[in-house]
Formats: C-alpha cells, sequence, structure tokens
C-alpha cells in the first residue's frame, strides 16, 4: 500500500513545479506544520499541522510518537485548525489555540476560536475555552488572554474566571485597537507578567501593561517604531519592537535578496526607563511588516528573532548577531538552549550555542 501511494505521489510531482513537488513528497505523511513548541523537560517536540492535528515527537531521539487528531470535519466552507501554543511549565499540559471556519451572512470569513487544555503525553483535552483565540499566556495553573480592550485570567483547574481588567489606553489613543490587529501586535512577557503592544493607531507608540491589574505603566512614541510585533522582558524594562527604515528604498525588479520580497525593517531595542532606543539592528525583512518569530531570552541579555527568511540572536550588552541557520516555523526550549524548526518538511532542534543540528526528526 506504502508503495502505491509513493508512487502516485511521484506522478502528481512531475506535473508540479520543483519546489512545489519536493514539499508534496516530505510532508506526505506529515502535512504542513503552522507552529511547534518545546516542551519545558526537552523531551518532546509539539507540531501542529494545517488541519491535521497535532504530531507528537521525541525531541532527545527523533522519534515520531502520534498524532493528536483533533477531528475537524472538512467540508465545503468548513474546516478546523488546531496549533500548539505552549507548555504548562511542568510539561503535564499543552496549551491548544483552534480556529474553526463558521460563515455568517454578514461575515462569509467569520472564525470561531476557542483554546484547548491537553494533558500530555496522552492528548486528552481536559478543559476547552470558548470564545478565545491568541495572544495567551499559561503556566499549567491560570490562563491569561487578552482581546485588545480587556486582559482576563482563568483558573484551568475548573475553568473559573478568575478577574478580569479594562486595559487603560495609551494617552494617543481615542480607542483600542481593532480586534483584527491584535493577534500580531501585542505579546505577553514570557513570565506572564506583562502585556506589551506595538503598532500603528494613529499615532505609533508602544505599550506595556501590568497583567495583574491592567494599568499602562509604559507607552513610548515613535514615528519610525512599533511596526508590528514585539516582545517584552521579564522585567518589563525592556521591549524590543520592528519599525520602517527611513534610509530603505525599493530595490530593482532583478533583485533576488530577501529585500525584494518586503519591506526592511530595522530591530530597536527600547528601555522603557530611559525611555529611549539602546540598540538598533537594520536589515530585518518582513514580507508583511510581522516578524515570524521574535523574544527575549530569559537572561535578559540575547533577543531571538526570524523574519522568515534567515534567523539570528542578538546579543544585547554587545550589539553582536550571531546567524542561524534556520527559518520558518520555529520554537525556543524553556531555558533557552534550542532552537526548533522546520526545514525541508522535517522538524529539527538546533543548539542555541553552538548553531549545530542536534536532532532531525524521522519516521
Amino acid at each position: 500500500m506504502k508503495r502505491i501511494i509513493a508512487y502516485f505521489l511521484f506522478v502528481i510531482a512531475f506535473t508540479l513545479p520543483a519546489h512545489a513537488a519536493k514539499k508534496l513528497i516530505q510532508n506526505a505523511n506529515h502535512g504542513e506544520i503552522d507552529q511547534m513548541t518545546i516542551s519545558p523537560n526537552g523531551k518532546f517536540l509539539a507540531c501542529g499541522l494545517n488541519q491535521n492535528g497535532i504530531d507528537l515527537w521525541d525531541a532527545q531521539h527523533g522519534k515520531f510518537i502520534k498524532r493528536l487528531a483533533n477531528s475537524f470535519i472538512h467540508t465545503v466552507n468548513k474546516s478546523m485548525n488546531e496549533t500548539p501554543i505552549m507548555w504548562s511549565k511542568n510539561g503535564n499540559l499543552l496549551l491548544t489555540a483552534v480556529s474553526k471556519e463558521a460563515p455568517t451572512k454578514k461575515d462569509p470569513f467569520h472564525y470561531q476560536y476557542s483554546v484547548r487544555i491537553r494533558e500530555m503525553p496522552s492528548g486528552k483535552i481536559i478543559r476547552t475555552f470558548p470564545n478565545l483565540r491568541p495572544p495567551l499566556w499559561t503556566d499549567g495553573k491560570i490562563l491569561r488572554v487578552t482581546d485588545g480592550k480587556t486582559i482576563r485570567t482563568w483558573r484551568i483547574s475548573d475553568g473559573a474566571l478568575l478577574y478580569g481588567h479594562i486595559l487603560q489606553l495609551p494617552i494617543t489613543a481615542k480607542e483600542p485597537p481593532s480586534p483584527y490587529e491584535y493577534v500580531n501586535y501585542f505579546a505577553f512577557s514570557r513570565n506572564g507578567k506583562y502585556l506589551g503592544y506595538g503598532a500603528r493607531l494613529g499615532n505609533a507608540y508602544m505599550c506595556v501593561w501590568d497583567t495583574a491589574t491592567g494599568k499602562l505603566i509604559h507607552q513610548i512614541n515613535d514615528e519610525y517604531s512599533a511596526g508590528g510585533m514585539p516582545a517584552i522582558s521579564d522585567d518589563g524594562r525592556y521591549l524590543v519592537s520592528q519599525g520602517e527604515d527611513p534610509n530603505w528604498t525599493s530595490p530593482p525588479p532583478e533583485c533576488s535578496t530577501p529585500a525584494c520580497y518586503g519591506h526592511t525593517l530595522k530591530l530597536q531595542l527600547w528601555d522603557f526607563k530611559k525611555e529611549k532606543v539602546i540598540r538598533s539592528w537594520p536589515g530585518f525583512y518582513s514580507n508583511n511588516d510581522v516578524s515570524m518569530f521574535l523574544k527575549f531570552a530569559h537572561d535578559g541579555k540575547h533577543i531571538f528573532a526570524s523574519d522568515g527568511f534567515t534567523s539570528h540572536i542578538y546579543d544585547i550588552p554587545t550589539g553582536i548577531i550571531h546567524d542561524a541557520d534556520i527559518s520558518g516555523n520555529q520554537a525556543i526550549s524553556n531555558d533557552d538552549r534550542f532552537w526548533a524548526n522546520e526545514y525541508a518538511g522535517r522538524p529539527r532542534i538546533t543548539s542555541t550555542s553552538t548553531g549545530k543540528i542536534i536532532r532531525i526528526m524521522r519516521e
């Protein structure tokens, strides 16, 4: 049976462009990866597949364990996608986001969203929170979610809403961001204590809120910053944002560098106490003004970033940029030692300190 399937794949592949055929064959068994995340103990790698569920891998040995099916129903205008977001601190729970097409007469592109809590490694769904969507954060005991207007905190054990706060608006904003904007432009700090925002709403500004109170604790306005998703340090003092590079010019049609595919951006590291940029790195590319990956290391001394074309580790004290042979969907381990990404249709684990490939996931 496997030989028959392989034969048909190769027949189809001959009718496709080379790169598309290669992708088809490589992903025949597992599908396109939307997002991935590494368990805190480094034992498991969870990969969310486009409408195919979640693949669970043994990250230490590179072996496939099983697929956590989401039982989606795929018909005309109806499909479901479940993507892993993050693990609990002890690695016993996996937080996943579910989006399902639910067209209406008023909105044919309407989606229903929910958050699932899966017990690991069994994958059993122990709780579902309806009408929630990223950005979100969990430590395994509580779940924090923002919709751009409020920030709410639930207890996972019984699903009870513990408290909710209306986010204090920035001084320059007359209304909250639109619901279509907050997914890309809001981000929680990795310890869940702070919520950051970096986008344009009339004037460009960056903000940080206290997640326990909803109080606005920092705000900075800048014409060329706040172009997309931010990252916030665990102490809430620093925010790294991507902004437009005013020196960028449109490349010629024959250009073949990443700059051809989008605007050249710069990463800026803001110190809220000093209210100024303390580091700036040009040459960050984006085809939609949103980075694919942007996180502070827990030590506060490094930034992990990817624009979809290339990935870098930025050294904050020295400003040195370390290149990483990594692209596509990515994840950083809880201890910052490992970088996971999809390469040639396969998940792989790379060392953040040496850049060497530690493991490639195989059957």
